[in-house]
């Protein structure tokens, strides 16, 4: 919608953020007290770039409600272990108003055995840009 926007009143539009929904989830049985558990997250990314402004980092788009668990709540009661939990650099797409960056919360799962679960989109096809704001390719 906003792109079909873009066309026509580009000045009060974003660029193309990260999407919307951009979920993980995984769960099993905790190998160190046998319970079941689940952990699930919705991602944060960068918030389009717009006229006069360089786009949001680290952000929840077009969602509401939603943040992230902290590490330190997570950790306590369920098999993972965090290694990482940064802003991707340079993942926001370049230009005069460039694109929010991501962010990067890695982990270990600390049991033999899990389902894991990933919802997403803009992965094969990135977010577009305004003004001749260009695309990050995806690492």
């Amino acid at each position: 919608m906003l792109k079909a926007f873009s066309k026509i009143v580009p000045e009060k539009v974003c660029a193309a953020c990260q999407g919307t929904m951009n979920n993980v989830s995984v769960g099993g049985v905790d190998p160190k007290n046998g319970r079941p558990w689940s952990f699930y997250e919705t991602i944060a990314g960068g918030f389009g770039g717009r006229t006069g402004l360089d786009g949001v980092d680290a952000i929840h788009s077009h969602m509401t409600n939603t943040m992230n668990t902290p590490i330190e709540v997570i950790e306590p009661v369920c098999p993972l272990r965090f290694t990482s939990y940064k802003m991707r650099t340079d993942s926001g797409g370049p230009g005069k108003w460039r694109g929010g960056v991501g962010l990067e919360r890695a982990w270990i799962l600390d049991a033999p055995k899990a389902t894991l679960s990933i919802l997403a989109e803009r992965n094969r096809i990135p977010p577009w840009g305004l003004f001749g704001g260009k695309t990050r390719g995806h690492r």
